[in-house]
């Protein structure tokens, strides 16, 4: 009686679970999305990001990955500032703008919090510039990203020398 339980429901998953998970599958973005300025980065980075910490989208406290090939897809991804600036870093480091990652503290929020941001050389003036998860109205100056702002003690991540 078991061993007939046991098939009924594997045949149940097979009839019913599968062709809804292929469709759902095969409706998941494909085409790729033209991203060559900064601006058409900034703009694929908010329309796909969610934002969900690490623990809770992954298991664990720290996970640091890339989503580029979702962005240029025209999906969406769920990670924290670290996934967020890591896939900015990649997009721009993929049509050749001089990119890398900065950390900060967050002394205010709680002590000893890390953030993590995309700072970038744009090429239309040659100014060092930021996209931020937490700033999601636009691209600042990385001057303007620090002063004025919560961040302390930045350290750049695989900055090119420029």
């Amino acid at each position: 009686m078991m061993k007939r339980s046991i098939t009924v429901a594997i045949v149940a998953v097979i009839l019913f679970v599968a062709p809804i998970a292929a469709a759902q599958q095969s409706r998941a973005p494909t085409a790729i999305i033209p991203l060559s300025t900064v601006e058409e980065i900034h703009g694929a980075l908010f329309r796909a990001y969610i934002s969900v910490p690490d623990i809770v989208q992954y298991g664990v406290w720290d996970d640091q990955r890339s989503h580029a090939d979702t962005v240029r897809k025209g999906g969406t991804f769920k990670d924290d500032c670290d996934g967020f600036a890591i896939t900015c870093r990649d997009l721009m480091l993929s049509v050749g703008i001089p990119a890398w990652l900065v950390q900060v503290e967050m002394p205010r929020i709680s002590d000893g919090y890390q953030h993590m941001f995309c700072a970038f050389r744009d090429p239309e003036d040659g100014i060092i510039k930021t996209i931020d998860d937490l700033y999601p109205r636009g691209i600042r100056t990385y001057q303007n990203t620090l002063k004025g702002s919560m961040y302390r003690n930045p350290i750049e991540i695989g900055r090119p020398p420029l």
